[in-house]
């Protein structure tokens, strides 16, 4: 039974009276507070909570105070011995404090370091009789040294979903975050997105812009919190970009993660808002292997690209041979064989298809859906068909694991390239190539326009038209350089990022000569930053920005070229502040934009069918 609390000096102590033998009626000990308690053989237990301001050395002191002034009367010093603990909100003793208990029978102590955040009450202190008949007794907690944090905190991981769909309203989505700071203690973590994401969050009031993940919910006592938000349902259809996450401490330090840093921790930063707006149902705008193409190869995936991102209805995908029969049918609910990843379905047959054969493939209505629900109005009409019966009685050539130059027979020749950035020349003939790791090359002696290709980077079939190489099977052969020009299927590796940095810094799409420049200069090692400097020197760009330009010059730039509008005034804030701390230079922010998830968006549909640039030669 806990009788009375005050600070320390009788003259401020109040007469309050509460049985705190359990957890969910007690009294909160602050700092510099003291309580009176008295336990009997029955009364055995007595619970107090913690109210701790801030990181600092506490102590919790238990004693047999005679001055246990309680209306007017002078309790007994029974010199009754008690037991006091550190416990966590379950009730826990907390063993990682030392000592994780205090025992006494007269005056007792525990000293403990406190690392977390203001006002924290999420430690308790348990007092125990030891079997004494009474044991009256004072507590009080203090604090003698207080820490002072300079040090950020960081966060160590953080979901964020790619898809959130509103079209029936507002909906709630879980958020968990994980953040260390071993002094204050976490105070949030911030989410910004653009544009902002608008959320309601209806047990607290208000409507928000930018996700924060605070206090107020959790304590983050273990660096860990799971919380839920209200998504509003007026928030517009279309993809919400993460620019940074912040993560704050107790002490007022911040640390800011950028869209590469995050990125590199595998962490999300584009967040797809399916919409009460959308009311259009998906439809198809394209097909690989090309409608009505030949010469594919049998072991070749269908892919659909639809108007948006899909999912899963219900019904049969068919494929079926000229005669009409049905070679493969895949359950669209449930199909294994069946690969949905954000707009596109990739269809994997199971088996090689037959050769010379032409096949029709049958996606009926409601089998595919959009994320707002609507139903893929169904397509019967796209058809292909397979290669001819292949043999290869020419040579069969092996690379090694550097940098090879391979050169095949006028024969049909099975040539692996093996590691490194190999060189191939089929040497005429329906030559089989496999490129191996590396970036490799195969040379062609025709123009480009006298080939027809189907496929993709894995597997691609390339036909000479008018000259003598044949029908080429390939699969991981990044560049194809014609008599004229070259092809380049390394969209995620150099040839992408030259071509990307040519939108961010310039705002258009880049001259072939330029492009085989970069692509070249890349491909002896020079990083994307250092390519970035150098269009800094160049006369478009001082042209366009002026030979010194200014921070604000380059971010509104940048955001115009990558987002086509003025940077808003958080993303304005967070590259200035970098600039003008120093944490990135000029050229590593154009490389960042460049790399950006909105400036990979915006050319993808220019350059996922392979990249045209002239050979730099010199």
């Amino acid at each position: 039974m806990s009788y009375v609390y005050g600070l320390n000096s009788n003259a401020d102590e109040r007469t309050i009276t509460i049985d705190s033998f359990n957890r969910t009626s007690v009294y909160k000990l602050g700092n510099g507070t003291r309580s009176f308690g008295k336990l009997s053989a029955s009364d055995t237990t007595d619970w107090y909570q913690m109210d701790l301001d801030g990181p600092g050395i506490y102590s919790i002191v238990v004693s047999n105070d005679a001055l246990n002034n309680y209306r007017g009367n002078t309790w007994s010093s029974s010199y009754s011995g008690v037991k006091i603990e550190i416990t966590d909100s379950a009730g826990n003793v907390l063993s990682t404090l030392t000592p994780a208990t205090a025992q006494t029978y007269n005056d007792g102590a525990i000293k403990f370091s406190y690392t977390g955040g203001y006002n924290h009450g999420g430690y308790f202190v348990k007092v125990t009789n030891l079997g004494n008949t009474n044991a009256d007794y004072v507590i009080g907690l203090s604090n003698a040294v207080v820490k002072n944090d300079v040090t950020p905190p960081v966060l160590n991981s953080l979901n964020i979903p790619s898809v959130i769909n509103v079209v029936k309203g507002d909906v709630s989505i879980a958020l968990k975050a994980i953040a260390t700071d071993y002094e204050s203690g976490i105070r949030y973590v911030s989410i910004i997105t653009d544009p902002p994401l608008t959320y309601d969050v209806k047990t607290d009031g208000g409507t928000y812009a930018g996700i924060v993940l605070g206090g107020f919910k959790d304590p983050w006592v273990d660096g860990t919190t799971n919380q839920t938000f209200t998504i509003a349902g007026s928030n517009p259809n279309g993809y919400y970009n993460v620019s940074r996450v912040e993560v704050a401490d107790m002490a007022g330090n911040v640390s800011v993660y950028n869209v590469a840093q995050l990125q590199k921790m595998g962490i999300n930063t584009s967040i797809r808002v399916v919409g009460q707006g959308d009311t259009t149902a998906p439809t198809a705008v394209s097909f690989t292997p090309t409608p009505s193409g030949k010469s594919v190869p049998i072991n070749s995936d269908i892919v659909v690209t639809f108007s948006e991102e899909i999912a899963r209805g219900t019904g049969h995908i068919l494929l079926k041979d000229a005669a009409g029969k049905t070679v493969a049918d895949f359950d669209s609910a449930f199909s294994t064989n069946l690969t949905l990843s954000g707009n596109s379905l990739t269809i994997h047959p199971g088996s090689p298809l037959s050769y010379d054969t032409t096949y029709s493939l049958v996606i009926p209505g409601g089998s595919i859906k959009d994320l707002a629900g609507y139903n893929y109005a169904g397509s019967s009409s796209y058809t292909f068909s397979t290669i001819g019966s292949f043999v290869a009685p020419g040579l069969v050539i092996n690379g090694t694991a550097g940098p090879d130059y391979l050169t095949g027979t006028s024969s049909s020749d099975t040539i692996s390239g093996g590691a490194g950035n190999d060189v191939f020349i089929g040497g005429g003939g329906n030559d089989s190539i496999s490129g191996g790791s590396g970036t490799d090359t195969l040379l062609l002696s025709g123009k480009l326009a006298n080939y027809y290709g189907t496929g993709t980077l894995d597997n691609l079939v390339l036909k000479d038209n008018v000259g003598n190489d044949g029908t080429i099977s390939m699969s991981q052969v990044e560049r194809l350089q014609f008599s004229d020009v070259a092809l380049a299927f390394d969209t995620d590796g150099v040839a992408g990022q030259a071509y990307r940095i040519y939108q961010a810094a310039f705002g258009r799409k880049p001259d072939l000569a330029g492009l085989g420049y970069w692509i070249k200069d890349m491909d002896k090692g020079a990083s994307l930053t250092t390519v970035a400097a150098g269009f800094f020197q160049s006369a478009e760009f001082q042209q366009l920005y002026g030979s010194n330009p200014s921070t604000n010059t380059l971010i509104t730039n940048f955001y115009q070229n990558v987002l086509h509008r003025a940077p808003d005034q958080a993303g304005f804030d967070y590259w200035s502040n970098q600039f003008a701390k120093g944490l990135i230079t000029p050229a590593a922010a154009l490389a960042s934009f460049c790399e950006s998830a909105e400036n990979q968006a915006q050319v993808i549909g220019q350059i996922q069918n392979g990249i045209t640039y002239t050979v730099w030669l010199g």
